[in-house]
């Protein structure tokens, strides 16, 4: 059901002049993206994401609260940065040097549109189902707000750690700039194994190292 599956990318401007970067298949939308943030003059940079929700009007509330959080799983499994809010983030963008921290402009749009897919797919209504299996039910499991919070790294603590790591995996030494790599500011010892949200237990990995460290302690570069 996924071959011939046609996505298209709208670029949309509205009114009063705020851009929007939209995902459609034939059967509807699949995911959208506000691109002009307001920010303070102290901010150096922007998160451009979007929470993930399901917003079908045939499903029921907890229907749609368990396809997110399938979603959501499954899109961490595949290394997309989301948060236990289920925050999903694209990119980081500094706002003095005008180009994305973490990732490079195309990467940037693939991403957008791999994450449109997945969602699409879990959504269920929109006329595919990717080749692969759906992610397993989360259940009636969630996690507090206040831990999510604690979880959460903020934009000015993903940027100092960005800086530190001079915007290069820790593990490779690549660079979005040089090698075209997506970085993450990932915990040392994982938060789940009781790993502070904070400067010194945070680094900056490109997605591949990423993925194979996984839920374990480690803070060895190359």
């Amino acid at each position: 059901e996924y071959r011939g599956t046609e996505v298209s990318l709208q670029l949309y401007r509205n009114d009063q002049g705020f851009w929007r970067l939209f995902a459609y298949t034939r059967a509807g939308m699949l995911l959208s993206l506000n691109l002009s943030l307001t920010r303070r003059k102290s901010t150096s940079i922007l998160e451009l994401g979007q929470t993930i929700a399901m917003r079908a009007r045939e499903f029921t509330v907890s229907d749609r609260q368990r396809r997110a959080d399938e979603a959501s799983r499954y899109l961490r499994k595949m290394v997309f940065d989301v948060s236990e809010a289920r925050q999903l983030v694209f990119g980081t963008f500094g706002v003095q040097s005008g180009a994305f921290l973490d990732v490079t402009a195309p990467g940037f749009v693939a991403n957008f549109l791999q994450a449109a897919l997945i969602v699409g797919h879990f959504q269920g209504n929109k006329g595919y189902l990717l080749p692969y299996p759906r992610g397993e039910a989360l259940g009636s499991r969630r996690t507090s707000s206040v831990a999510a919070l604690r979880r959460r790294i903020s934009p000015g603590l993903r940027s100092d750690v960005f800086e530190r790591d001079n915007f290069t995996c820790q593990k490779c030494f690549r660079s979005p700039r040089k090698h075209g790599v997506i970085l993450h500011v990932d915990h040392k010892k994982p938060w789940s194994l009781g790993g502070p949200t904070e400067f010194s237990n945070l680094w900056t990995l490109c997605s591949r190292h990423n993925l194979q460290k996984g839920n374990r302690y480690d803070d060895t570069g190359r």
